[in-house]
């Protein structure tokens, strides 16, 4: 399915607030992350490339279901976006 750009034009406005939120909760996240911080030196090791590949796989998901969310309240199509 293509990126249809209409559907973010109707959703961009209501999602302001909740995608400023959720950049808030994952900057927390990041912060409070022992495995993060673990891992952390130079050169980077391979752990700390996976470890943040599972994190944003969900941080996106998670995104994704915001902007399903919103797009539904708004009286869109329940199918995706």
């Amino acid at each position: 399915m293509p990126y249809d750009i209409t559907i973010w034009e109707a959703i961009r406005a209501a999602m302001r607030q909740q995608t400023e939120a959720f950049r808030c909760r994952i900057e927390r996240a990041i912060l409070n992350d022992v495995a993060l911080s673990e891992f952390r030196s130079d050169p980077v090791p391979w752990q700390i490339v996976e470890i943040l590949r599972q994190r944003a796989d969900s941080w996106v998901t998670e995104l994704y279901k915001i902007c399903c969310d919103v797009q539904r309240s708004q009286g869109g199509d329940h199918g995706r976006i």
